[in-house]
């Protein structure tokens, strides 16, 4: 019966464990900006959360001007502003070092007559390079998550994106999420060695009533 006890133990222990949360470190889907267009936007457009620490990006505001750029009732920023320099638009957040998934929304430009453009992401050193045509005018599905996958930041990280783009109509950004990855759940060996002590305190305690 003892024995049976303990492994019962070890399986509530098994069975109880929570499965481990994600902690969102940044977020910002653009929302709280204002309700109107602002072309070559300044940094205090957004509210402190971003730089542009070189060239130009537009804040896209829906139910205003230039808002067919964006997904539908949502807001965005052109990453490539209103004067031929493209941007590099970089968090003021600075992150410490650790395992993050990092996730954003894109598109091409959604003009019709752009080219298509790059787009440069730098995240604590880590850089990755993506390409993306434009799409017709009005097509406002092709927004999708990118960088899934664990990246490790370096102490006095920043996340940053750059349109490589020098022509007014650039990538499209939309709804960044920067999350701390969880800590793995113990392994179940862990909890069976655990288990197992327990088996073994029960036959020494035996052994010595005997």
């Amino acid at each position: 019966m003892k024995t049976l006890a303990a492994v019962a133990i070890a399986t509530t222990l098994m069975t109880a464990l929570p499965a481990a949360a994600v902690t969102i470190a940044f977020q910002d889907n653009f929302s709280g900006y204002g309700s109107a267009t602002v072309l070559n936007a300044a940094d205090s457009v957004f509210g402190g959360n971003w730089a542009t620490t070189s060239g130009t990006v537009d804040y896209l505001a829906a139910g205003s001007d230039y808002d067919y750029l964006c997904p539908a009732d949502t807001n965005c920023v052109d990453l490539d502003g209103s004067t031929d320099a493209g941007g590099t638009f970089a968090t003021t957040q600075v992150f410490k070092n650790g395992k993050f998934n990092i996730l954003f929304q894109f598109s091409g430009s959604n003009r019709i007559d752009s080219p298509f453009d790059d787009l440069e992401v730098n995240f604590g050193g880590v850089v990755a390079s993506v390409n993306k045509a434009y799409n017709a005018v009005g097509n406002q599905g092709d927004f999708f998550a990118l960088f899934t996958g664990i990246i490790v930041g370096n102490a006095g990280t920043t996340l940053s994106f750059r349109d490589l783009g020098k022509d007014n109509q650039g990538i499209i950004l939309k709804n960044v999420v920067v999350e701390i990855s969880p800590i793995p759940v113990p392994a179940a060996g862990g909890l069976l060695v655990l288990a197992l002590g327990g088996l073994a305190a029960l036959r020494r305690r035996k052994a010595l009533a005997a």
